[in-house]
């Protein structure tokens, strides 16, 4: 049980790392936005799953 707990944070982590990459070296509609959300996903990890389905809408 525990080898399926280090694969789901590993996960999490993956995607965490992959949304920050993101943020940084895309360029926004906004730089508001960027600021926001860069701020947001380093405090608030939950927030790269959010980012990850919206972030269509806000590249430019």
């Amino acid at each position: 049980m525990a080898t399926y707990a280090i694969v789901v944070i590993a996960i999490v982590i993956a995607i965490w790392f992959y949304s920050i990459y993101s943020i940084i070296s895309n360029r926004f509609k906004n730089e508001e936005e960027k600021k926001f959300w860069l701020i947001g996903v380093v405090i608030m990890p939950v927030f790269s799953l959010f980012y990850i389905f919206i972030k269509k809408d806000l590249i430019a």
